[in-house]
């Protein structure tokens, strides 16, 4: 987990970088700066490109979900991009199902 933390911290380094203006960058940083964790991978400045994966969540109702992180760009929308998570396996995705019939 911390490995998936490290690398989403990079990402967001990466997008920093190219908006050193932007005020809400700047308070997101003094919030993460505040989770000792997040400060000490933050100074060592590793930045990262986006990178599928599969994420793993434990839902109190369902279980563990494997689902799997994209990205998609908008093409008539350069720099805006769609972030997305889809069922890995099929037990991810009939979880997903029991969810969302509220079951």
């Amino acid at each position: 987990m911390e490995n998936e933390a490290r690398a989403l911290l990079g990402q967001f380094r990466s997008r920093a970088a190219r908006r050193p203006d932007d005020p809400r960058f700047a308070e997101l940083v003094g919030e993460l700066l505040s989770d000792g964790d997040a400060a000490r991978w933050y100074e060592r400045r590793e930045t990262a490109g986006f990178q599928p994966s599969v994420r793993r969540f434990r839902h109190p109702a369902v279980g563990e979900l494997r689902l799997r992180y994209v990205k998609l760009a908008a093409v008539d929308e350069p720099g805006h991009h769609f972030l997305a998570y889809l069922p890995d396996d099929r037990d991810s995705e009939e979880a997903l199902r029991r969810l969302q019939a509220g079951e």
